[in-house]
């Protein structure tokens, strides 16, 4: 039998190795002072970093946080539930957006870039015509067989 790797003092994220508990669980002490057991491989592997808490901390807004180009600002009154701040973007205006779209990158800026275009399957190609041009609905045939490969998984005869 292996002799048990003795992890104790060693950090892992925002956790400390305390104390063997039991096999191959471990006692750590997080950096919030939260303990918490659990398997060793977990930290090992960098699986787990921290109690939770990093993962609060990376969920929770307040004035200055940033999100890409979008810096939080304040919250609006009245709109505790509805979680809506006012953001400053990297132009300089200032907007009010929900949290949960900023968090969503559904907001990215306050209107001043238009959004990214991601092209649509490029290069792949059905009965000779290019799917980005079966999206656009320039091939009509095509694109009617291609919804019934899809819904019927055959091909139409």
């Amino acid at each position: 039998m292996r002799p048990q790797m003795n992890i104790k003092g060693q950090r892992f994220g925002r956790l400390v190795a305390v104390e063997q508990a039991t096999g191959h669980k471990w006692r750590f002490k997080c950096d919030c002072g939260n303990v918490k057991v659990m398997n060793k491989y977990s930290a090992l592997n960098g699986t787990a970093y921290s109690c939770g808490c990093l993962n609060k901390d990376r969920k929770q807004v307040f004035p200055g946080r940033e999100f890409g180009q979008l810096i939080a600002v304040s919250r609006v009154e009245n709109s505790y539930n509805a979680g809506i701040w006012v953001w400053r973007c990297g132009c300089g205006n200032e907007f009010e957006a929900r949290v949960a779209a900023v968090r969503a990158r559904a907001v990215t800026s306050c209107g001043c870039e238009e959004p990214e275009k991601v092209p649509v399957m490029e290069g792949i190609f059905f009965r000779g015509v290019s799917i980005a041009d079966i999206a656009k609905g320039a091939d009509v045939p095509a694109l009617e067989a291609l919804k019934h490969i899809i819904k019927h998984n055959e091909v139409p005869t």
